[in-house]
């Protein structure tokens, strides 16, 4: 008799990322510079973070400051630009570590950043983190790719739309739980609609609609010369 080989689920995976919270703690990214910290009214990762792209080597993180979702200008933040230190930590075995760096979220690129982490193994899962002043993200977990030729068995989850100002997120929590490998994002960033629903939903106009209707003022030229 075999024994089937240990498939961790979504209690073990947390279980390791509660286990690298406290790792996080006792062993910081890296030896920041005695310079002058921001200062939030709150905790300005309030979208989270995210990754993608995985290869066998290497990840791009993501995450976005933000402090007022409906100031589509400034996102309500004062600086033009913040300093962000990231680090990633092995799930499988916590510790210090294994990579880390400093990057810039810009108002120009909306306070997003995009870092293409490298230096990982393949097939393997990882926590990271974001901090910035005296606020630290939320932990993240993600998985690079598997070695160039491996026989391995994947689990994919697809998802589109989730039409954000409708709330249509339980197939998140159901992925999620699913213990999958890899999402695919299939849905599309622009739609064709006059969004006077969410208006009357909200009271007000959503960040989602000024920009449509900065989107469709920029585009009626093309459309009439067309």
């Amino acid at each position: 008799m075999t024994n089937a080989p240990f498939r961790p689920n979504r209690r073990d995976v947390l279980g390791r990322a509660a286990t690298l919270a406290a790792a996080a703690v006792l062993a910081p990214p890296l030896v920041r510079p005695l310079e002058a910290k921001p200062r939030f009214g709150a905790n300005p990762f309030i979208l989270g973070v995210a990754s993608g792209d995985p290869l066998p080597d290497g990840v791009v993180l993501w995450t976005r400051l933000g402090a007022d979702l409906d100031d589509v200008e400034t996102w309500g933040l004062s600086e033009p630009s913040y300093k962000l230190w990231w680090a990633i930590y092995d799930a499988e075995q916590p510790g210090r570590a294994v990579a880390q760096g400093d990057t810039v979220a810009a108002r120009e690129k909306g306070y997003a950043v995009h870092v293409e982490a490298g230096g990982l193994l393949p097939g393997r899962r990882y926590a990271y983190r974001f901090w910035c002043g005296g606020e630290e993200s939320p932990l993240g977990l993600t998985k690079t790719a598997p070695a160039v030729g491996a026989d391995a068995k994947l689990r994919f989850g697809f998802c589109s739309c989730s039409e954000y100002e409708n709330e249509f997120f339980h197939a998140y929590r159901a992925m999620a739980e699913a213990n999958l490998d890899f999402a695919v994002h299939l849905g599309d960033y622009i739609y064709e609609g006059a969004y006077e629903h969410f208006r009357i939903k909200f009271g007000r106009p959503t960040a989602r609609r000024l920009r449509y209707d900065r989107y469709t003022d920029a585009m009626e030229p093309i459309r009439i010369a067309s």
